[in-house]
């Protein structure tokens, strides 16, 4: 399928990169509001994240399913392959699959992360002398910029 000419590869993918710095930024704010709420905050973070995913989820169908009709099969030599009845696989054969573990492993070092970086951000704020939410602001927009530095020259 072909959402983006070839040429826009470069821009399609700041894009992306940007989105997702700055969704750091708000998932980091989000962390930061409910420990204003008191209680359990890593519990309520956890909820607020399988909800957020579950809605980001449906949203992220809802949107390819309305702009269906942009995407377009890709004609090519392999598009006889690619259509093919691909070989299914059963639950086991799939949690066997390397791809599934590399996914997976890469999944949890970026949870890992941001959980790490969610425990230290306060100290490495007091560090710097600046507040906890606006470091976390800081560090999301000087993220965004320079994903996109990155990926924008590629076009």
């Amino acid at each position: 399928l072909t959402a983006f000419p070839a040429k826009d590869t470069g821009k399609v993918s700041a894009c992306v990169q940007v989105c997702m710095s700055l969704g750091i930024t708000v998932q980091t704010q989000a962390f930061r509001w409910l420990q204003t709420l008191g209680g359990d905050s890593v519990t309520n973070y956890l909820i607020y994240a399988l909800v957020f995913t579950d809605f980001t989820g449906v949203l992220m169908c809802l949107v390819f399913w309305s702009a269906r009709g942009m995407l377009q099969q890709q004609e090519s030599p392999l598009t006889e392959d690619l259509m093919s009845e691909p070989p299914t696989l059963s639950l086991v054969e799939t949690m066997r699959m390397p791809e599934l573990r590399f996914m997976g492993l890469l999944f949890f070092v970026a949870v890992g992360f941001s959980f790490s970086f969610l425990n230290c951000q306060p100290r490495i704020a007091a560090e710097a002398g600046v507040s906890p939410s606006s470091l976390s602001t800081i560090f999301g927009v000087l993220n965004a910029v320079g994903r996109m530095a990155v990926c924008i020259p590629l076009d």
